[in-house]
């Protein structure tokens, strides 16, 4: 009984597979389709200081993130301790998915009054900005 259960969830399973590949075409048995759209946008920054060199310990609270100098929220936050880079993803405010203008981006850091005192002045360097247009190619 378990034998013949487990076949018809297979044949269904590839069924509901086969029937979701877009204008009926054959997929291979290689290739995944998605579907998923994602307007999130990425940036990666660096936070230099003299005193201490990069800086590592930051959380997402330590950044504001600008576009367009309008403040935005941010969704995706990771530090990557090989490159020294935080990545940084959020949903802009306004849909810009079919302009084709720079967008500028702006990251600043909120130390608080401690790391201030032990970091001192901070350079953030990275990414600036980003076409919104690229963001939709497939």
């Amino acid at each position: 009984m378990k034998t013949i259960l487990f076949v018809l969830l297979i044949g269904a399973a590839v069924f509901s597979v086969e029937a979701q590949s877009p204008n009926n075409s054959t997929v291979a048995d290689d290739e995944m389709v998605c579907g998923l759209h994602s307007d999130l946008v990425n940036i990666e920054v660096s936070v230099w200081s003299e005193r201490a060199g990069y800086i590592k310990d930051l959380t997402e609270k330590d950044f504001i993130v600008y576009e367009e100098k309008t403040a935005q929220s941010i969704e995706f936050f990771l530090f990557d301790e090989q490159t020294n880079r935080y990545s940084i993803g959020y949903y802009p405010e306004i849909d810009f998915s079919f302009d084709q203008k720079w967008r500028k981006v702006e990251i600043k850091v909120n130390l608080s009054k401690e790391k201030k005192r032990e970091y001192g002045e901070v350079t953030v360097s990275g990414t600036n900005g980003y076409y919104p247009s690229l963001l939709n190619q497939n």
